[in-house]
This record gives C-alpha cells, structure tokens and sequence, in this order.
C-alpha cells in the first residue's frame, strides 16, 4: 500500500463544489491510500479584482472525516513582496504550514509518506494526473531525492534586455517524496531573506536552484476551477462540477476522458 499526502493550502474556495471529489480519491485505487491536510486563513484575505465577487467562506472542517488535520491563520504575517500584489507570500506562507502539518504528523506517527501532493483547494485534479504521481513513487528511482514535479516544470523566461531568469510554468500543483517536500518549508522564510525573485512563478526555481531541487514536468495539468468573469472554456466552473456530481456520478468524470467532459459541461460558448 502506498501512502500519498495531500496537502491543500490558500483561500479555500467553492469548497462545497470541489470537496467530493477529494474525498472520492480513496476510492480510486486498492493499493493508494491518500491523507489529506489543509492550512488555510481564519477570515476573508486579500481577493485579486480579477475574480470579482468571489465568496470566501469559513468552512468547518470537523465535518469532513477524510481531513486528517487542518489549521487556520491570521493573515497578518510578515510580508517582503517589493510592492508586488500580496498573493506570493501568502501562498507560500500557507505551504509552510500545510507542509509542516504533514511532517509533524510523520513525527508523531513515526512514518514516511511515499509521496506527497501540494496544491489548493479550487482545482480539480484528474484520474490521469493521479496516475503520473503513483507511478513516479512505484520504484524508487535515483532521481527522486533530488525531485519535484510539476505540471509544466521550469524553464528559462526572458527578463529583460541583458538576460533571461528561471520560470515555474504552473504553480497550483507539486509531487514529491517527503524529503524534499520539507524542504518547501523553508521557503517562505527564504522569500523574507534572501529571495531575488519576489513574485510567484520565479521565486519557486530561485528557491529550487538554491536548494538543488531539480524540477521536472509530469506532462499533466489540473484544472483551476475559473467561474464569473474569469470563466474558460476546457475550465470547469463550481456549478459544472455540482451538475456533473449530480447528473452522472463523482465515479463518472474520474473513469471519463477529460475531452469529453469538457465537451459535454466545460463549453460555454
């Protein structure tokens, strides 16, 4: 049996939508089992305009069995974002905490995570994408104590007339072994010290390349749940997602190719 942690951190959003479906995972494989954490702030924080009215929400996560520990922030945490929107330090602020949630229970528990997701909670994850990450942990491979995996890995990015920087081309979700997954604890406090970069997507590779952390691409993405304005097409929406739930099954998008769902309740032209 291999032991997966998912640790959820960030605003948490549309959770009554999305959360079945986490729930559903433990469903999906007999020799998978996924345990799962959240690290999230105790009121409403900043909201980027772009999302518009977007409703933030106090859950209680006492109801939800298959969390296994949660914790809640003030928001009011130090902050270096060199007049940059607020929302990198706070991601990463909250990865710190969901992480040591994950690590705290391993010290009490005395075990080791085969593997371990980091992600948010507005974001659905497929059966494929799933699949990248156990096969990534069947064997242990040399190349995993020394790797994170993302959706699109890193690249070089031009940055201006006299050079090029490094860029993470999705930030929403993470895979790796415990071990480097600890290492994404001190991030935060990197971010506050020494970081160059101050800015999501650049600040990650910086962080990686200091740490020699040698970020790859699992060559599938998840999808950011994008209602309102900032609705797209091939995204899912909150209520696509309670209409799917509803009308066929959680069991049917997991067992379904993602063209064809998006097809049928992702198109909203």
């Amino acid at each position: 049996m291999k032991k997966i942690a998912v640790c959820i951190s960030g605003q948490i959003r549309y959770w009554e939508a999305i959360y079945p479906f986490f729930e559903y995972w433990n469903n999906l494989f007999d020799d998978v089992e996924f345990t799962f954490f959240i690290s999230t702030w105790k009121e409403k924080t900043w909201v980027d305009d772009k999302f518009g009215g977007l409703e933030i929400v106090d859950v209680d996560f006492d109801k939800h069995e298959f969390i296994t520990s949660y914790s809640k922030h003030d928001h009011n945490i130090e902050m270096r974002s060199g007049g940059l929107k607020p929302h990198t330090p706070y991601q990463i602020y909250l990865m710190k905490q969901v992480q040591t949630l994950r690590k705290n229970y391993e010290d009490e528990n005395n075990i080791k995570f085969d593997g371990v997701i980091q992600t948010r909670n507005d974001i659905f994850i497929s059966y494929e994408l799933l699949v990248r990450c156990i096969k990534t942990i069947k064997v242990e491979n040399y190349f995993l104590k020394n790797s994170i995996f993302t959706p699109g890995g890193v690249s070089l990015h031009p940055y201006s007339d006299i050079g090029v920087c490094l860029i993470l081309q999705t930030d929403t979700f993470y895979f790796g072994i415990s071990s480097i997954m600890d290492k994404l604890i001190d991030m935060y406090d990197y971010l506050n010290t020494d970081a160059t970069e101050l800015q999501t997507h650049f600040i990650q590779p910086e962080f990686f390349n200091r740490k020699n952390i040698h970020c790859y691409s699992i060559k599938t993405h998840p999808l950011v749940i994008r209602d309102t304005d900032v609705r797209k097409n091939g995204r899912p929406t909150s209520k696509s997602l309670i209409k799917i739930k509803n009308e066929k099954g959680i069991d049917w998008i997991f067992q379904t190719e993602l063209q064809e769902v998006s097809k049928e309740y992702w198109n909203y032209k």
